[in-house]
């Protein structure tokens, strides 16, 4: 990054990013070898997928998701597997712990945390098995099969990194504002050669970020990944869908307007029902103050 950028004040930069640099243009190549990458999170995670998986059946990965439909073009683009693992007891692998240290009632929020590896995909029945029981030894997976392994809430031990150096290790917080959150744009995790923080600028315009955080959002979707899923083309699209939290927000009198311009939408549902509604509406709204 240019140092005087540092200087400008962030609807500054938030221009010169939109407006100021050359598009992106992205190199086929000639290279038939896609990379091999996993995908990895503990059981005490709520994120995304509640079913180990691979690009080789996306739509089932995708359905299988407890909140985001997460960083889907990794599994497009990439020879990619998805894993849940059992937790290791190494004390760097228990910052999840870190996510409800400052609630009033810790044994309460510890026990909502215990409980997610009791999460199975919505609509699946009761007697369907658990992400926690689909939850396997990161010991019993050879990580030397993989290119780039990207790594939720540092849930593999550095000692199990170690053994493995030819892979290229990262990861994410899904905490904002945790201290490993935090630290982590200081200097990496031991262990790690990169920090994905999380967020989606196009260029490295971000004051003082270091060279060991890369701009890497955790919900990675595009064009492409989306009509492998079904997505429809531009012009067969209508109606507006709106964002969760903005429904929930918005006045009544905006809304009303909204709905004069077209069919009104709110993103919620089964993720089948959510993943249909995001393909078949044409235009997509958040308005609510709170920055996401």
């Amino acid at each position: 990054m240019v140092p005087t950028l540092a200087l400008l004040p962030r609807p500054g930069l938030d221009a010169i990013e939109i407006c100021g640099f050359p598009k992106i243009t992205h190199s086929t190549g000639h290279s038939s070898y896609r990379r091999r990458v996993a995908v990895v999170k503990s059981e005490y995670c709520a994120h995304i997928y509640a079913r180990p998986g691979s690009s080789a059946d996306l739509r089932t990965l995708t359905l299988s998701t407890l909140k985001t439909f997460g960083p889907l073009s990794l599994f497009s683009r990439h020879q990619t597997d998805f894993f849940i693992i059992r937790l290791p007891r190494d004390p760097e692998c228990q910052i999840w712990r870190e996510f409800y240290a400052g609630d009033p009632d810790q044994a309460a929020s510890a026990k909502i945390h215990e409980d997610f590896r009791n999460y199975r995909p919505t609509g699946e029945p009761v007697s369907s098995p658990s992400q926690g029981e689909l939850a396997v030894d990161p010991e019993a997976i050879d990580w030397g099969r993989y290119d780039a392994v990207i790594i939720q809430d540092l849930c593999l031990p550095e000692r199990l990194l170690r053994r493995f150096p030819d892979v290229f290790w990262s990861y994410c917080i899904g905490e904002t504002g945790s201290p490993s959150f935090k630290q982590s744009f200081r200097k990496p995790a031991n262990g790690y050669h990169l920090y994905l923080n999380g967020s989606s600028r196009r260029w490295r315009v971000r004051p003082g970020l270091r060279n060991h955080v890369l701009e890497f959002p955790y919900i990675l979707q595009d064009s492409r990944t989306h009509s492998l899923l079904g997505s429809k083309p531009w012009r067969a699209r209508s109606g507006i869908l709106l964002e969760v939290n903005t429904a929930r927000a918005i006045p009544s009198e905006i809304r009303t307007h909204l709905e004069k311009i077209a069919p009104v939408a709110e993103n919620i549902g089964t993720p089948s029902v959510r993943l249909d509604l995001v393909h078949s509406c044409r235009y997509f709204v958040q308005m609510v103050p709170k920055r996401l």
